[in-house]
């Protein structure tokens, strides 16, 4: 993991240069660690940059994010849905262990 074969330049300027591509994917591939303070953020920037953002999960890196949250309609929409079916969703995967077919292996260990 190194920095060393990428061609960074001193700025990067948006009308120019293609940050996405140029910068961020590249960069985030080789991260362990990506720190963003803005004054806005929406989920739809997560997604532009997502190449990126499996190197940096693949070298088990964190993401820590300061900001004002954009919240789209749909964004919200989700967060209200997660929170509402979290419970729904834990408790089916707890009755589905219980229901399953079990291998014969585990039903011998089972038994004792």
């Amino acid at each position: 993991m190194s920095f060393k074969n990428i061609n960074f330049k001193n700025e990067y300027r948006s009308f120019e240069d293609n940050i996405i591509n140029d910068f961020y994917i590249p960069a985030l591939n080789k991260s362990i660690r990506y720190d963003r303070a803005v004054g806005f953020f929406s989920s739809t920037a997560l997604i532009e940059i997502t190449k990126g953002l499996s190197g940096l999960i693949r070298n088990d890196g964190k993401i820590r994010l300061i900001a004002s949250p954009k919240l789209s309609d749909e964004d919200i929409e989700a967060i209200t849905y997660g929170y509402k079916t979290k419970g729904e969703v834990i408790s089916r995967n707890i009755l589905y262990s219980f229901e399953r077919d079990f291998s014969v292996f585990e039903k011998k260990r089972l038994k004792g």
